[in-house]
């Protein structure tokens, strides 16, 4: 799959191919981070590999760099991230013989009410889900299906993340903001169709917070973005977003500001 990517230089856009085996460098404060793309999957969009460590400057040897085990592999928009100069294309390479299959994903379902934990699990393979309920030692290993937007994304390669550890805030300002309107706050969810996007959408305009559904870049999925209603506590809106995702069996994709 070969992703369309707009790329501005010297303040002229133009058109460049995103290839399987791409390897995208991601800046931090911390220093770069480089991950690798090497699938498309037409629900979730463009996987990547983590590549291991951040540096402070290029890499002279990004094929070495890719033929390191990766941290992990998760889906982020990289045509998006790329676009809005988040991101950057520096290489290519082959994707290891190791990485080119395509992973089993574990895929939580809606959350118990008043708790964090997933109702059941379901596995993944690319195409096909199937409901296995709780999980094995061995399956609790898989990685999860998610999409992390670029914050995220950035906000666990300077903590060093790894699966297994805490989320880190994936916030581009010091600390989280305490009132839910402050200008430019977006949240993100996503669901598998656009009946539950609208629904989702009436639900939030009925409480007064802003949204808007449309087909997502990875294809049969539904992106809402949301805003809260002025006054509203960022801790309610968020507990109210995932409350009403896990409803829909839709999914909470955290949220960024500017």
């Amino acid at each position: 799959m070969v992703l369309d990517v707009k790329a501005v230089t010297s303040g002229q856009a133009r058109q460049r191919k995103l290839d399987i085996g791409a390897v995208v460098e991601i800046p931090t404060a911390s220093g770069f981070g480089y991950v690798q793309y090497t699938h498309w999957n037409d629900l979730m969009g463009a996987m990547v590999r983590v590549l291991p460590g951040l540096h402070q400057s290029r890499p002279s040897d990004l094929e070495a760099l890719v033929n390191e085990p990766e941290v992990y592999v998760t889906f982020v928009p990289l045509r998006e991230a790329i676009s809005t100069g988040m991101f950057h294309l520096v290489g290519r390479a082959d994707v290891p013989k190791r990485a080119r299959r395509f992973p089993l994903f574990r895929a939580a379902g809606p959350r118990k009410a008043g708790r964090g934990e997933p109702s059941a699990w379901w596995l993944w393979d690319g195409k096909k889900e199937t409901k296995v309920g709780s999980l094995s030692p061995e399956q609790e290993k898989l990685p999860e299906r998610s999409t992390l937007m670029p914050p995220v994304l950035i906000a666990r390669l300077e903590a060093g993340w790894r699966p297994g550890d805490p989320h880190p805030k994936a916030v581009p300002i010091a600390e989280e903001p305490t009132s839910a309107d402050e200008r430019g706050l977006r949240h993100y969810l996503y669901f598998p169709d656009e009946e539950s996007a609208r629904r989702a959408v009436s639900a939030l305009s009925e409480d007064g917070m802003n949204a808007e559904a449309e087909l997502s870049a990875r294809g049969a999925e539904w992106l809402v973005r949301a805003s809260a209603r002025k006054g509203q506590r960022f801790e309610d809106a968020r507990a109210r977003l995932e409350d009403l995702a896990s409803k829909l069996r839709g999914e909470y994709d955290g949220w960024e500001s500017g």
